[in-house]
């Protein structure tokens, strides 16, 4: 590729698992939006996402969305199609709040923004992807309330723990609150009486011009 642009939650083996769990938990939506398109038989795939095995979840986590786009269609031939997933954090929130979950999903969303990361570009891809040139641009969003033994529903835990160094090293935050505050939501989010509603999931495909 001639595009290199670091991933901003790195390259721990915390990070590692936790975007195994991720794909795991996203593959049946995933599989939903590829049985939508017609795919001929026959036919190649590139398959661009961040992780091991993940399933097209890149632009909330490296930013440069134009110029990913455009990288992405030169790789299709004439007529192929292009399938993006991608979060919004549009929809996230926890109910009955928690002073612990405002103060970590600020310090979540100040720090990885910093890094040039966007947790609301779901919103933009069908716009992106046809003004990238794309035809027959379609979209699907999904939104769930994640229940407890999820992984949805921690996922904001997960997040900080991949990304700690990062965050105390901002200043946000130290390394002592951000324990206490984890573990304060921890057990609110244990409680069946909390309501997470998760992150929109956004899904958009189209095709590359004849």
């Amino acid at each position: 590729s001639s595009l290199s642009v670091p991933y901003a939650l790195g390259g721990t083996l915390t990070e590692q698992q936790r975007l195994i769990t991720q794909a795991h938990s996203l593959e049946s939506r995933a599989r939903s939006m590829l049985e939508r398109i017609t795919i001929k038989s026959g036919s190649r795939a590139v398959d661009m996402g961040c992780g091991p095995i993940a399933i097209m979840i890149f632009f909330v986590s490296v930013g440069s969305e134009e110029a990913l786009l455009a990288e992405m269609l030169s790789l299709l031939k004439p007529g192929g199609t292009i399938a993006l997933q991608e979060f919004d954090s549009a929809s996230y929130v926890c109910y009955p709040t928690h002073p612990s979950w405002n103060t970590l999903l600020n310090v979540w969303n100040d720090s990885f923004h910093a890094t040039g990361g966007n947790e609301f570009v779901g919103r933009a891809l069908g716009h992106l992807l046809r003004k990238a040139g794309a035809e027959n641009v379609q979209m699907k969003v999904h939104v769930e309330v994640a229940q407890i033994g999820e992984y949805r529903r921690t996922h904001l835990l997960s997040l900080l723990e991949s990304m700690q160094d990062l965050v105390v090293a901002s200043g946000r935050i130290t390394k002592t609150e951000l324990k206490e505050h984890m573990a304060a939501l921890s057990e609110h989010l244990a409680d069946p009486g909390t309501t997470l509603v998760d992150k929109l999931t956004v899904q958009v495909w189209g095709q590359k011009p004849n």
